[in-house]
């Protein structure tokens, strides 16, 4: 089984088992859990566990493409980064948006992390530097975003939300690209073609 492979089991774990039901003030928990998937993959068991913050995890979950890292939203605004490597790796928080995270995806070469949420906001990191302040804050709608999309190349971030419309930003500036209308209800997926 491939290493990127278990490391997004062993991150996928760490959300499922850990985050749901932990309380704000209670100690980070580490878990270590096995899995038995069907079609004979046989069982998974993580390599080492990982440390995850305490609090609510939102729907954001993404993994970078290296396998290196993983972003955890959670419900009251914070996202972590959290490292694969070396087991309980180090986690930053990246303080950004005021309520949930929603969405979270990497680009494609694991530069940027785009995140988007309740906060209607857009927030684009530059990953090298995660202590800093978001490299682009969009106010991007008009009610929760529920999809986001980063171009193949990364130069332009999609993103999708329950005003029912779309944007297209500039990923390194923030500046709006294009708006599409058109949609009835929530637009809830967004994927740029190859």
């Amino acid at each position: 089984m491939g290493l990127v492979f278990r490391r997004v089991v062993a991150a996928l774990l760490a959300f499922v088992f850990v985050g749901p039901g932990c309380k704000k003030d209670e100690p980070a928990a580490v878990v270590e859990a096995t899995v038995s998937a069907p079609l004979s993959l046989g069982t998974l068991k993580t390599e080492a566990p990982i440390l995850m913050p305490t609090g609510q995890p939102s729907s954001a979950l993404a993994v970078s493409p290296d396998g290196k890292l993983a972003a955890v939203g959670f419900g009251e605004g914070p996202v972590a980064l959290v490292s694969l490597e070396g087991g309980a790796g180090k986690t930053v928080m990246l303080d950004g948006h005021t309520e949930a995270a929603l969405e979270a995806e990497f680009s494609k070469d694991g530069r940027i992390l785009a995140t988007a949420g309740s906060d209607n906001r857009l927030l684009i990191w530059d990953v090298s530097h995660p202590e800093k302040r978001p490299v682009v804050d969009v106010l991007a709608h008009n009610g929760d975003v529920k999809s986001l999309a980063i171009s193949p190349d990364g130069k332009r971030v999609a993103t999708g939300s329950v005003d029912e419309d779309v944007y297209v930003w500039d990923a390194a500036t923030g500046k709006q690209q294009h708006h599409f209308r058109g949609h009835e209800s929530s637009v809830y997926a967004l994927c740029f073609s190859e």
